[in-house]
């Protein structure tokens, strides 16, 4: 028996060559042999190996018998065990023995000391408990199995283990309202470290994702909620300064759906608590906090279609509530440009909601960052997944300076500040800005500029093309009087000396897109000034002058078709002008 092991590839080999095509009755007069004359744990083990599933299975109650009547050498109990289990799992034994076949098995395996030697049986056993049992069962087997890891802490010594036993589960398991009424489920989980709880939660939420795509309604069920709270939460404490951005972008994008998920209907009140949780959870994942202040300002603008507009104290409070948990969290975020965005968006939610004094307050949030902006922004598409690139910050600029001052055209002038305060405060804060210090020529300050012509040029108008119910901007608020305007026409009249100033520089630059820039500029000038200045001499003058900076233009450089364009909508608008620039072009011909 003590050199018995080093047959064990001659036994290995013969056993196979026994069983393979062997009928049951052959596998019937083997273990009659061994019973009479071998009885021998490594053979036994040869046989369980070897030969059909089927038979083993069918005949599981005697196998046991076998097993615990062997007389053990270098193999184990536990490694019979195992190979019985694997057989079970494959092949299902009859119904009618599956239970007592388990507590058979389950009053030797169960106590097993070695922490090693029984996980090693039990990970193949809770496959079995899954493919045949219920939650209670499987709970029982995994309160065991947690016992037995907890001891000397041998759950740090057998993380493939704990990680392969997850695996079952969640493969067996895709109904997560059962899966987390597992008590020990989650128990089982926090045993993992490092990389195996980060592969472990990313494949739990995975799992989720898939499941939840195809449904239309979010979850509400608060031991659900709570659960998948906790797996996210152990994924968001996995990741650490080490972890790769592509990682945090995966991580980020799985515990949003997550989020995304989580629906109370219109219980507002009871989701933006949850938002409060899910802020304190997930802190150190800015994509988290920017999808969090997001969430919390469409539950604003939920309240305000809900109220069809017109608050009442309650609804007032909830929605100054959600203006107030993101003013305190959006500065938390590292990246200047994600904290811009939200402020003009939170900004215009406040205002939209009446909250004039949230909303200058969000506004002065983002104008203060813009003199801190870096040269270049790493930016993403939508997809969480997709990789960085590197976008130039003035071209972000210019467009946010357009899209901003749409929005401060409807805020109300302040009674002591002016009725451009904010808008002083944008223009200051450009000027501030390196790269457009007084100075310096670039296609997008001039773009910029073009913005803040228009917006002054809407703000000497009557009445404003649009409104926000509730609201009154400076075209009620003022009535176009003789202050108001004469600063009006102050701010446009600086800005178009800085215009021209940009085209003419702009024209005249050794590189070929500022020269195409410089004509294509120059016609959108002409297009805003046709269509926002009272033609009369001095103004014809200044169309004139900058329809000259198009012309000197390169041809090849101007979009011949955009100045067409332009100059048949300015024929409609005064023939006379129109004659006016075309005998100016003949002439420069």
């Amino acid at each position: 028996a003590d050199y018995i092991d080093l047959f064990t590839p001659c036994l290995d080999w013969i056993v196979q060559c026994i069983g393979y095509r062997a009928n049951e009755e052959e596998f019937f007069g083997l273990v009659q042999r061994y019973k009479e004359g071998w009885n021998n744990s490594i053979i036994l083990l040869h046989i369980l190996a070897k030969f059909e599933n089927a038979f083993i299975s069918k005949h599981s109650k005697g196998v046991t018998r076998l097993i615990r009547e062997s007389v053990v050498t270098t193999v184990s109990r536990s490694a019979l065990y195992r190979e019985l289990g694997r057989s079970i799992v494959d092949i299902a034994p009859p119904p009618q023995i599956r239970l007592s076949l388990l507590n058979e098995i389950w009053k030797v395996v169960a106590k097993i000391d070695d922490a090693t030697e029984y996980v090693d049986v039990a990970s193949v056993y809770v496959e079995y408990l899954l493919q045949h049992f219920g939650r209670k069962e499987i709970d029982i087997l995994l309160g065991d199995v947690i016992k037995h890891l907890k001891k000397d802490l041998a759950f740090q010594e057998l993380q493939d283990h704990v990680y392969a036993i997850v695996q079952h589960i969640l493969r067996y398991i895709t109904d997560f309202k059962h899966l987390f009424q597992i008590m020990n489920f989650l128990t089982l989980i926090d045993m993992l470290q490092s990389s195996h709880k980060l592969s472990a939660c990313k494949m739990i939420l995975q799992s989720f994702r898939r499941g939840a795509d195809g449904a239309s309604e979010g979850i509400s069920d608060p031991v659900l909620i709570n659960s998948l709270l906790d797996v996210s939460r152990m994924l968001h404490d996995s990741v650490d300064y080490l972890t790769f951005d592509d990682e945090r972008r995966q991580v980020t994008d799985l515990i949003c759906h997550v989020i995304d998920c989580i629906d109370y209907g219109h219980d507002l009140e009871r989701q933006l608590n949850e938002y409060l949780e899910c802020r304190a959870i997930f802190s150190n994942l800015d994509g988290l906090i920017y999808s969090l202040c997001t969430k919390v300002g469409n539950l604003a603008m939920k309240a305000h279609t809900l109220m069809h507009g017109k608050h009442n104290k309650k609804t007032s409070a909830f929605v100054k509530a959600c203006l107030a948990y993101c003013h305190v969290t959006i500065p938390s975020l590292s990246d200047l440009w994600p904290r811009m965005y939200l402020f003009a968006n939170l900004g215009q939610i406040a205002l939209t909601n009446s909250c004039v004094i949230q909303a200058e307050a969000f506004f002065q949030a983002a104008i203060s960052l813009i003199p801190s902006l870096p040269v270049t922004t790493t930016t993403t598409s939508s997809s969480s997944s997709s990789s960085a690139a590197i976008q130039s910050t003035s071209t972000l600029l210019a467009g946010y300076v357009a899209t901003f001052c749409s929005t401060l055209l409807l805020m109300p002038g302040h009674p002591s500040k002016g009725p451009f305060y904010l808008m002083e405060e944008l223009m200051a804060s450009m000027e501030q800005w390196t790269p457009w210090s007084k100075d310096t020529v670039s296609v997008d300050k001039c773009k910029a500029f073009l913005s803040l012509f228009t917006i002054f040029a809407t703000f000497a108008q009557r009445k404003f093309p649009y409104a926000i119910k509730g609201v009154s901007s400076n075209d009620a608020l003022y009535g176009r009087d003789a202050p108001y305007l004469e600063k009006c026409l102050k701010v446009l009249n600086r800005f178009g000396r800085q215009i021209h100033k940009q085209l003419n520089e702009l024209k005249v630059s050794p590189k070929r897109l500022d020269q195409q820039a410089a004509g294509t500029l120059g016609l959108q000038f002409l297009n805003i000034l046709v269509d926002n200045v009272a033609m009369d001499k001095k103004s014809m003058k200044i169309i004139s002058v900058v329809h000259e900076i198009v012309v000197d233009s390169s041809s090849k450089a101007l979009d011949r078709k955009f100045y067409n364009n332009t100059m048949q909508h300015i024929q409609s608008r005064n023939a006379m002008l129109y004659d006016q620039l075309m005998n100016c072009k003949k002439t420069k011909a």
